[in-house]
């Protein structure tokens, strides 16, 4: 009875006959044990998430800006502690300056917000009379309905003097209301005071991280998302647990080589 060979066994024996030193053995048994373990199980790309302004799609050209971002945070880790030093010399210095830029648009922003609410006032004291009025004539418009049926019916009978009474009724109703609300007349408002960066970034984290954001073009928020999917990848040795889209995947197994070097940086760096 002859012995089926299965294809890895086969391979390991091919491997021992050519290759005898013991440490080349061993290597070639793991890396045919891993291609049978693929064999087995594939591996399956998990769905990708809904993209918008917060989750970029990663294609080639945002995976290069993304990449740039990488190296800036890197390039930044090494002199973050002496740059940071210089801002906060920088900012003893100006901070009598500072302050005085704080209060102006404090004021700004104080005069913005007391313009806006007396607009908003307006408004509110507009929409309580125009809810008013509105119950008023819904309170009356039955009575009024009757008697405007009422007042067609004497006409028809040429009592003019009954119909005009019962006109008269009807026109008392309707000015008990009092006069229909004018719509107030609102001054243009101008663009909101813009939020003042102060301070910059205080430690090594937000310094280094916001290189990164500078450095890629991307927003704070998408950046981080980005950075977090892409270490997903890179880790897992191009087997993520996070969805992706195939042309995502694509472009990782296409920039893939450069994972190893980025992610080895970020750890030195204490960035990862």
């Amino acid at each position: 009875m002859r012995t089926r060979l299965s294809p890895v066994l086969g391979l390991i024996l091919a491997a021992l006959v050519a290759t005898p030193a013991t440490g080349q053995i061993g290597g070639l048994i793991k890396k045919a044990k891993k291609s049978a373990e693929e064999a087995v199980t594939p591996f399956n790309l998990a769905p990708a998430p809904d993209f918008d302004a917060e989750v970029l799609e990663i294609t080639q050209e945002r995976y290069l800006q993304f990449e740039a971002g990488l190296r800036a945070e890197i390039a930044a880790a090494r002199t973050a502690e002496e740059d940071l030093a210089a801002l906060e010399l920088e900012r003893e210095k100006n901070a009598a300056a500072e302050l005085e830029a704080q209060k102006k648009h404090d004021a700004e922003v104080a005069a913005w917000e007391a313009k806006r609410a007396s607009q908003q006032k307006l408004v509110d004291e507009y929409d309580r009379k125009v809810e008013a009025h509105t119950k008023c004539m819904d309170d009356i418009e039955e009575a009024n309905a009757k008697d405007a049926q009422l007042a067609e019916k004497l006409l028809d009978e040429g009592k003019l003097m009954e119909a005009n009474a019962i006109a008269q009724r009807i026109l008392k109703r309707i000015e008990s209301c009092g006069p229909i609300p004018r719509e107030p007349k609102l001054d243009p408002m101008p663009e909101s005071p813009r939020t003042r960066q102060v301070g910059g970034p205080s430690n090594t984290y937000e310094y280094v991280r916001q290189k990164g954001e500078q450095a890629s073009g991307f927003k704070p928020r998408p950046y981080a998302i980005m950075r977090e999917r892409w270490l997903n990848y890179c880790q897992s040795d191009g087997k993520p647990s996070m969805g992706f889209s195939q042309q995502e995947f694509a472009v990782l197994q296409a920039n893939k080589k450069a994972c190893g070097g980025l992610i080895k940086s970020l750890s030195q760096a204490n960035i990862l």
